[in-house]
């Protein structure tokens, strides 16, 4: 065997070393590997470190990338002990992993500090404490700009404690089917309904939607700023508890980023 392709993994526990070593030298795994490629590998345990040995790089890789396959299928996890440690230390070690293990898997790691954000803030702009930050589409609070709305939905809910929140999906022309389809998914997120509006230029009515009725002309536009929408543009708007609210819209989101 070569010691160059000598690959060294220590885990936490001998436990799961001995079961690692298992699974790359069981039979039920043959088919991932090579025939000379299963022939040639050598695991060896000592206490929570294995170590690989293979023939050849090309060998020493295909057990990196089994390893790595095992991880995601068995769940393993890294977990971090501490003591007498501040908020900043537990930031800055769990920065400074993660990115070491991008960098070792070839991505692209940002410098720390790395954003945060509160659970409040994330679940707030973004409907989610996962929030996918890659895009924007976020939540807005219309509450305030509908404090003394006639419209009956949106008054009983501001009034039992509710919310109402829109999102801007930017420029996009639906046919209803697809708007039924979004109005789908807010309900199975557990929403009662959902508005939606166009944002319309040089028209009589701001707005082409069927509550445009029963807003003013203050309300219609205080809600397009403040989800600063111009003409062509496609809003969505949810009235109702503030988890349901967010976790509708915070699926609308994700499914038009996809779109």
């Amino acid at each position: 065997m070569n010691d160059d392709w000598r690959l060294r993994i220590v885990m936490t526990q001998s436990g799961l070393t001995h079961r690692l070593g298992e699974m790359l030298t069981s039979e039920e795994l043959e088919h991932d590997l090579e025939s000379s490629f299963h022939d040639r590998i050598v695991v060896s345990i000592d206490g929570p470190e294995l170590f690989c040995y293979a023939g050849t790089r090309e060998q020493a890789e295909g057990v990196q990338r089994l390893v790595h396959r095992l991880a995601e299928q068995h769940g393993w996890q890294l977990d971090v002990e501490l003591a007498f440690v501040e908020e900043e230390d537990v930031y800055e070690t769990a920065e400074a992993v993660i990115g070491a293990v991008f960098e070792r898997c070839g991505f692209a790691a940002p410098a720390p500090p790395w954003p945060r954000m509160t659970y409040a803030e994330a679940v707030s702009r973004f409907g989610s404490d996962r929030p996918d930050t890659r895009f924007g589409l976020e939540l807005k609070d219309l509450g305030t700009d509908l404090e003394t709305t006639g419209f009956k939905v949106f008054a009983d809910t501001l009034a039992s404690g509710g919310v109402v929140k829109g999102i801007n999906a930017g420029a996009r022309e639906l046919p209803r089917s697809e708007l039924d389809a979004l109005t789908e998914l807010a309900r199975q997120h557990g929403a009662k309904g959902l508005v939606w509006a166009f944002v319309l230029d040089g028209a009589e009515s701001p707005w082409r939607s069927p509550i445009a009725k029963f807003l003013t002309e203050s309300e219609l536009a205080a809600i397009t700023e403040r989800l600063q929408a111009s003409p062509g543009d496609l809003m969505l708007i949810v009235a109702d508890q503030a988890s349901t609210a967010g976790q509708a819209l915070g699926a609308l989101r994700l499914e038009l980023a996809r779109t």
